[in-house]
């Protein structure tokens, strides 16, 4: 039993290694993979019993049995279009094999294809037409590894095809004023620390919440780092973006302005960018080094909306009651801002917001 066990495994990790193998190729395999990094809705017909053919909104059309690459947190659909050949997807312990780059299960066996099939079976089995059956699955970061599909019916074994799930890119969110000093990994990337977080993080994707305050201050020599607008040109996703332009005018001309108030010049200067987004700053953002050959440094940024507030929940339960006054009276006796204390809106927390704050309580207390 023991060296059946080592023989699987061994046999596992030669596939994945061919896999591997096969997909580094330039021009081979690379093609037959498709990515998807955000929901996507599959229609699957069939080629007989030879292969199935993958519609999506905005890809090809009828591709025959093509690796999928999902990302975890993302939700995808698969659905069956044509009769027959019920669609599952499965673990890794299918057994499958390659020729001429394309996979077929070499079993035939019905037990083995449900053992392997994820659980519950009857959701990642999306049953043929003329049923609306379908397999909705949002894959999270503890699924990330490698599955099949195949068809239920066991002698049709070349309905057969790969599914890597890949961990989600960082996005990295500040609802708080927030200072970046921003390091560098020679010519290749931005390397970003913040109080609290990741140390050296290479050119994250920044989510920034309009109503704070946030500083880029260039710790290293060289490199200079400018904000643009999202007219830069640019390619890739979150973690892995890369100007596509070495133009110095194209960079200038969707750096935000002033210039001077969005360049960020390097050390031993003392420059720094400060940005207090507004709601009509909400939108999508790069930054990059205003170097132009040094395209890989390069990142995003989203600004979006500051939450709602809700007047007179100072301590941010999410409801307004007698909890709430011992903070009011706190945030009333120091001298700092908070905008649920603020309840006569005023910009400022004093005296003038205790009869709002007791009305907003009363009002509260009476709907409840």
């Amino acid at each position: 039993m023991m060296t059946n066990n080592v023989h699987s495994t061994v046999a596992k990790y030669l596939l994945a290694a061919v896999c591997a193998i096969l997909l580094a190729l330039p021009g081979v395999a690379q093609s037959q993979v498709f990515q998807f990094d955000e929901d996507t809705d599959f229609s699957i017909g069939n080629s007989g019993a030879s292969d199935y053919l993958f519609n999506w909104s905005g890809g090809s059309q009828n591709e025959a049995d093509p690796t999928l690459e999902l990302v975890a947190g993302n939700t995808y659909t698969f659905q069956r279009t044509t009769g027959s050949h019920p669609f599952v997807i499965t673990d890794d312990t299918l057994p499958v094999a390659i020729t001429n780059r394309t996979f077929a299960r070499t079993t035939t066996s019905g037990t083995v294809i449900d053992s392997a099939t994820l659980t519950p079976l009857a959701d990642f089995t999306a049953n043929p037409a003329p049923t609306t059956d379908q397999i909705v699955w949002t894959p999270t970061e503890a699924d990330v590894g490698d599955y099949f599909y195949t068809c239920r019916v066991t002698g049709h074994t070349g309905m057969t095809g790969a599914i890597r799930v890949v961990a989600a890119p960082p996005v990295f969110q500040f609802d708080e004023d927030t200072d970046f000093s921003i390091g560098n990994a020679g010519a290749s990337n931005y390397l970003f620390n913040w109080s609290g977080g990741s140390q050296n993080e290479a050119d994250p994707t920044l989510e920034l919440v309009a109503g704070n305050t946030y500083t880029f201050q260039r710790t290293s020599g060289s490199h200079p780092f400018v904000i643009t607008d999202a007219t830069l040109p640019v390619t890739g996703t979150d973690g892995s973006f890369a100007r596509t332009t070495t133009s110095g005018t194209v960079i200038d001309a969707a750096t935000l302005t002033p210039l001077a108030d969005f360049t960020a010049d390097p050390a031993p200067t003392t420059d720094q960018i400060v940005w207090a987004p507004t709601e009509s700053d909400v939108g999508d953002y790069f930054y990059t080094c205003r170097v132009t050959g040094h395209t890989g440094m390069t990142g995003a940024i989203r600004v979006v909306s500051a939450p709602p507030v809700l007047l007179g929940d100072v301590n941010l339960d999410g409801t307004v009651d007698f909890l709430d006054i011992t903070p009011f009276i706190g945030v009333l006796s120091s001298t700092t801002f908070q905008a649920e204390a603020d309840c006569d809106q005023s910009g400022d927390v004093d005296f003038l917001d205790i009869t709002p704050f007791i009305a907003i309580l009363a009002g509260s207390s009476t709907s409840t």
